[in-house]
């Protein structure tokens, strides 16, 4: 019965987004997860929510937006969105964000549109130096023009036919750039034995280890020889 129900709501939104009609000032999009169909509304009038809930990992598309009712009302409209994912999201192959949270200002320009704003990402990833795996905080400032209409040459940041741009691209750009980073997983991280790899942030370990310089290794060999 539930599938039933979700397959005439998929038609009509499918129907309705096709005739670009407006229901009220809400907007429907509608994503496949997994075998299941939820439903995300994304307020458009005023301070738009782009909410999410699901136990499955998400598909990039709840970070495609559109902007066709900005790039019909012309240069210097703007509006306003609240980004509000608190589930995994795939926003590309090689990358899976845990949650999104922030703000975005969308910016109607003669060159399409820009983006602005600032959201928290969270990402699982190894600590630098014990290697146990731990939750990021990613603070990613976002400002990009998406061109309108699609200009000639190769460029990710562009408003398409559909009337939509999307945000993926972009964030996994910035992303990456702060995972280029070395980062711990605590600023008191201990580290791992360097003789026998424990990690001294669980246990320790009765590995006698010399910091000694290597350029002044045979010095000590000689020294605790008594040779001179």
């Amino acid at each position: 019965m539930l599938q039933k129900r979700v397959g005439v709501w998929f038609h009509i939104v499918s129907l309705c987004l096709t005739l670009d009609l407006k229901i009220s000032y809400n907007r429907i999009i509608v994503c496949y997860i997994g075998k299941l169909l939820t439903l995300h509304t994304v307020r458009l009038q005023g301070h738009n929510i782009v909410n999410t809930s699901s136990a499955s990992l998400l598909s990039n598309r709840v970070l495609t937006i559109n902007v066709g009712f900005l790039l019909s009302d012309g240069p210097g409209n703007q509006k306003n969105i609240e980004v509000e994912i608190d589930n995994p999201v795939r926003i590309a192959d090689d990358l899976v964000a845990k949650s999104i949270q922030g703000h975005l200002k969308l910016s109607r320009t003669r060159e399409g549109i820009l983006v602005q704003g600032n959201l928290d990402i969270s990402v699982d990833r190894e600590c630098a130096r014990c290697l146990d795996a731990f939750v990021h905080d990613i603070p990613v400032n976002v400002a990009e023009l998406y061109a309108s209409p699609h200009p000639i040459g190769e460029t990710e940041f562009f408003v398409g036919q559909d009337a939509k741009l999307n945000l993926a691209p972009l964030l996994r750009a910035e992303i990456l750039i702060a995972l280029s980073h070395r980062e711990l997983c605590r600023e008191d991280c201990k580290g791992l034995c360097t003789v026998c790899g424990v990690n001294h942030n669980h246990e320790n370990c009765d590995c006698e280890i010399d910091n000694i310089d290597p350029r002044l290794a045979k010095l000590k060999e000689l020294l605790d020889s008594d040779s001179i």
